[in-house]
């Protein structure tokens, strides 16, 4: 049977080993996610359709400035383009559905988070395991105390 601190060490190592393999697998993740988001993104105006803007056969109202979004839902893309050729989006057609865009720059700030978050991951992973190694180092050096 294995003594208490030969069993601890065995599973320092496969934590941190985990540990290791689970933040590279985040960090690599986040650019892979990032990337195929950027590739379904396009800078779009929100609209929203009022009184008058149906009265005058008009597409809507702007809402804020035009932003870099990832769009889903193809049905929200109303036909035609505003200002600069920059395509539209229904708000009210969001709204109906309770599906918004996300903008872009928020894919980047929580790729970056996971990123950072990874990367700490992988370091603690690799402490344990130069832990880990001491102590078997430290262990093998001064012989096995009963």
């Amino acid at each position: 049977m294995a003594r208490p601190a030969d069993r601890f060490g065995r599973i320092l190592r496969t934590t941190s080993l985990a540990v290791v393999v689970l933040g590279a697998a985040t960090v690599v993740g986040s650019f892979l996610v990032r990337d195929q988001m950027r590739a379904s993104s396009d800078r779009y105006q929100l609209v929203r359709k009022t009184s008058q803007s149906e009265l005058f056969g008009d597409v809507g109202e702007p809402i804020g400035s035009p932003q870099v979004y990832v769009v889903t839902d193809p049905q929200a893309v109303l036909p035609g383009t505003g200002a600069d050729g920059v395509k539209l989006l229904d708000d009210d057609y969001l709204r109906k559905k309770g599906s918004y865009p996300l903008q872009m720059q928020t894919v980047d700030a929580i790729a970056d988070y996971a990123r950072l978050g990874g990367g700490l991951a992988v370091l603690a992973g690799a402490g344990g395991l130069l832990l880990a190694r001491r102590r078997s180092a430290q262990r093998s050096a001064t012989g096995s105390r009963s």
